[in-house]
């Protein structure tokens, strides 16, 4: 399997410029709750990391390959559809 990376790339620079738009949110008690937007931040630096390092595309878990459709779902995805769901 050959992974386009310059098409996952893109996709997560995208996915990083619009998760920088979004506006800070908050709780019932007017607290910021944006644990989740860098969370996301967090998981696309790390994709965009191992882009650069060729890692990109390997289960960070068992070290296969991770199916290339569900990196078109996710692009920021670490671990093959085995290992997560061996998460759940």
């Amino acid at each position: 399997m050959v992974l386009d990376m310059e098409h996952f790339r893109k996709e997560l620079l995208e996915m990083r410029k619009l998760l920088e738009s979004v506006p800070l949110l908050f709780n019932e008690q007017g607290e910021a709750t944006n644990e989740k937007i860098s969370e996301h931040q967090a998981q696309i630096a790390d994709a965009l990391e191992r882009i650069q390092k060729g890692g990109y595309g390997i289960c960070t878990e068992c070290g296969c390959p991770i199916e290339e459709g569900r990196l078109e779902l996710n692009p920021k995805a670490q671990g093959c559809a085995k290992c997560q769901e061996q998460k759940r």
